[in-house]
C-alpha cells in the first residue's frame, strides 16, 4: 500500500471513456465497466495519451507520442562499473548524429536508449504498443561500439515506448481553459521521470491553493488550449 492509500485515498484501476459536464462545472467521468465517479478536480496525465483524455472536454489535441526503443543488456558479472554515458553519435545506418545513453544497472543489466525517434503512430491502447526488433538490433549494435565490454552479451530484452510531446515541445502543466475543475501535465518528452515529482508538487500547490505558483508560468496550457 502507497503513501497516498495509508492516509485514505483510494485506487480504481479501471479505463476512463468519457466525462459528464455542463458549462465550466464538471460532474463525473464514466468508467468501461458503467460506473461513474465524481469529483471536485479532475487532472489529466496519460502520457502520450493525454490528448485523448481532451477529447472528452471537447478540447483539440496538443499532446502527441513518439516512439523509442530500448535494450537491456545481460553482461558478464562485474565487467561493468556503475559510470552511466551520454553520447553524440553518428549513426552508420542513416548518417544522422544521435545521443545514446548507457546506464548500468545495480542487477548487472545495462540498459541502453537512444537510437532516435520514428513517426510510427501512436496506438489508442497502451497494450498495443509495438517492438520494432531493427531497431533494437541497432541500439545493441551501437551499444559494442561504446564499448567493448558490451560486446557478446548473455542476453537481450527489448522495448519500446511513446514519448509525450506538446506542440511546442514544451510541458503543459496547469488549469485547461474553459473548466473550472480540469487540470492537465504532460508533455515533458523523455523528462518526465525527472520532472514528474516536480510537476505534481506545484500542480497540487496550485489547485489547493487556487494560484498558480511562478514556476508554472512558462507551462501554461492557455498557450495551446482554447
Amino acid at each position: 500500500m502507497c503513501a497516498a492509500q495509508q492516509k485514505g485515498a483510494k485506487l480504481i484501476e479501471q479505463k476512463v471513456v468519457g466525462a459528464n459536464y455542463s458549462g465550466e462545472k464538471i460532474s463525473s467521468i464514466n468508467l468501461v465497466n458503467g460506473e461513474t465517479l465524481t469529483g471536485d478536480v479532475f487532472v489529466l496525465c496519460m502520457g502520450p495519451w493525454t490528448s485523448i483524455g481532451l477529447g472528452w472536454f471537447n478540447k483539440a489535441a496538443v499532446i502527441s507520442g513518439k516512439r523509442a526503443h530500448s535494450v537491456s543488456l545481460i553482461v558478464e558479472p562485474g565487467c561493468v562499473d556503475d559510470t552511466a554515458l551520454f553520447l553524440q553519435y553518428k549513426d552508420d545506418y542513416e548518417g544522422k548524429s544521435i545521443e545514446p545513453e548507457v546506464y548500468p544497472r545495480p542487477d548487472g543489466s545495462v540498459y541502453v536508449c537512444g537510437s532516435g525517434r520514428d513517426d510510427t503512430p501512436l496506438p489508442p491502447d497502451p497494450a498495443h504498443v509495438a517492438v520494432d526488433p531493427e531497431a533494437c538490433k541497432k541500439l545493441v549494435n551501437l551499444a559494442g561500439k561504446v564499448s567493448g565490454k558490451l560486446v557478446g552479451k548473455l542476453g537481450v530484452t527489448n522495448s519500446a515506448c511513446y514519448l509525450p510531446c506538446s506542440r511546442d515541445s514544451t510541458p503543459v502543466i496547469g488549469a485547461v481553459p474553459g473548466y473550472k475543475q480540469l487540470y492537465i501535465a504532460s508533455g515533458h518528452y523523455c523528462w518526465g521521470i525527472l520532472q514528474g515529482p516536480a510537476t505534481g508538487e506545484a500542480l497540487a500547490e496550485m489547485i489547493t491553493t487556487g494560484q498558480t505558483p511562478e514556476i508554472l508560468n512558462p507551462f501554461k496550457p492557455s498557450r495551446l488550449i482554447k
